[in-house]
């Protein structure tokens, strides 16, 4: 399956991802391997919804915090979305 998005890294573990409404029956519940900061910067009728949990509208200037292995998805309803994603990673120490 053709992923829903395109994603433009800005650096290791920033990237803008840029949903199209046109393809709202590939969003999917899924999970992340990183905990996430997610940063909304275009969002026209555009909806978060974690796991077990009401959907919300997000909107411009939106901060999401999305812990690694949550469950969750978009709604996407009009329009397109643009995140601004930054990945969090775990590095080990020796």
């Amino acid at each position: 399956m053709v992923d829903p998005y395109v994603d433009t890294w800005l650096d290791e573990t920033t990237f803008i991802r840029n949903f199209n409404y046109a393809d709202r029956e590939k969003f999917i519940w899924h999970q992340d391997v990183h905990d996430r900061i997610v940063k909304v910067v275009h969002a026209k009728k555009c909806f978060f919804q974690f796991d077990n949990q009401t959907p919300f509208r997000i909107k411009y200037g939106d901060v999401i915090e999305v812990p690694k292995n949550e469950i969750h998805r978009i709604i996407l309803v009009e329009g397109y979305l643009i995140l601004k994603i930054s990945e969090i990673k775990d590095y080990e120490t020796n």
